[in-house]
């Protein structure tokens, strides 16, 4: 089944649901949803209210019995190193080069993957 409303378009099946949404600068988000949303309820409510980071960190908070300062810190750390190590990964692309920056991070990244 397909209904339109304003910017937004759903897609149903009997398994799931697939909202459209077109914002004001002519950009299209696609949200998915395992379940089938309610008929005659606003879009809208729906739309970016799940996302990967928030679901994942609930599993992480649950798996690891953490507190929810601690929980909640676990995203910020992405932006935390960025900031930290931005400057330095950039004095080192520019020594070394960019192609041998980007090979020593793929060995980083397979050791602590290991």
């Amino acid at each position: 089944m397909i209904k339109k409303l304003a910017n937004e378009f759903l897609l149903t099946n009997s398994g799931s649901s697939l909202i459209l949404h077109l914002n004001e600068l002519g950009k299209l988000t696609m949200e998915y949803y395992g379940a089938p949303l309610p008929e005659g309820e606003e879009l809208s409510k729906y739309v970016r209210k799940n996302n990967m980071v928030g679901t994942a960190t609930n599993y992480v908070k649950a798996d690891f019995a953490l507190s929810d300062t601690v929980a909640n810190f676990l995203p910020s750390m992405v932006f935390l190193w960025f900031f930290f190590l931005s400057v330095p990964t950039g004095l080192m692309m520019n020594k070394i080069g960019k192609r041998k920056t980007v090979l020593l991070s793929l060995v980083v990244t397979a050791l602590a993957l290991a």
